[in-house]
């Protein structure tokens, strides 16, 4: 990850479990759409989502991600530090019950 300033005006926070009805590939699409209109931030946060496998789940926070990047949207990880490595993200986000901050540092690197 890299030492960044972040817009932080428009943060959004969503994952597919957000759009319950939709399909995932649907779910993906009205992200893509809020991403694209103007937000400065998004936060993959996807609790209680039912992938097929960890590959799933990896291939859609790719996906968000590409979009996020081609929008000039900073893209930050929700609670994996794992993914937020995996991906470069571009912050991760933890909350009081998770590891330091400095633990999170080290494993980020």
């Amino acid at each position: 990850m890299k030492n960044k300033i972040l817009d932080l005006r428009a943060y959004f926070i969503a994952g597919p479990q957000d759009f319950p009805k939709l399909s995932i590939d649907d779910a993906i699409d009205k992200i893509s759409v809020i991403i694209k209109s103007g937000v400065t931030v998004y936060q993959f946060r996807d609790k209680g989502t039912i992938y097929k496998n960890n590959n799933q789940r990896l291939e859609v926070a790719k996906r968000l991600q590409e979009v996020a990047q081609k929008a000039a949207v900073s893209f930050i990880v929700n609670d994996d530090v794992e993914l937020a490595r995996e991906l470069s993200a571009d912050g991760i986000h933890v909350g009081q019950d998770d590891d330091s901050v400095s633990k999170i540092r080290e494993l980020i690197g």
